[in-house]
């Protein structure tokens, strides 16, 4: 990354500890910066603070010691810009694939004038048409892994 280009995410010595002083020290001095489009991927054994990082990351839990931006802004919470993509499922059973869809429009209390095309064209692109107002049980274990990945895409402005 050249001096002119600005990372897209940088951790500068960000350290997380839980329970206190005399707790578990999870993240120590953590230093990181990824540019815009590039792919990266944390690796590590189970325990070792992988997800604790990227829910620092993506604002949802705060940070002890050290310095996160995102796009250059500080983060203090979960950014309108981005979406999240949990470990588990996290999918609403009473609502259908439509709904679990566009639950994040719903949170923001978007009015995009493109949100029917936007849920057509994520539909399409997961091979569910026709499966809009299936519900979670309703799916097969791969279409139930995929609906919760593509639920932000949804609710990310086009202009971002």
């Amino acid at each position: 990354m050249t001096d002119a280009d600005q990372a897209a995410i940088s951790l500068v010595e960000v350290s997380k500890t839980f329970g206190g002083p005399d707790g578990v020290h999870v993240l120590d001095k953590v230093c990181c910066e990824i540019a815009d489009r590039e792919f990266v991927s944390v690796l590590g054994p189970s325990g070792c603070g992988k997800s604790t990082l990227l829910r620092i990351i993506g604002g949802l839990i705060p940070w002890d010691e050290g310095d996160v931006s995102v796009v250059g802004e500080r983060v203090d919470g979960p950014p309108d810009e981005a979406g999240i993509v949990f470990q588990t499922a996290n999918l609403l059973p009473w609502r259908n694939v439509s709904a679990n869809l566009t639950l994040g429009i719903e949170i923001l209390k978007e009015t995009d004038s493109d949100a029917d095309k936007t849920l057509r064209d994520m539909v399409e692109m997961l091979a569910l048409t026709g499966f809009e107002e299936a519900f979670p049980h309703e799916l097969s274990g791969v279409c139930d892994s995929v609906l919760p990945s593509a639920r932000p895409s949804c609710a990310i402005p086009a202009s971002c």
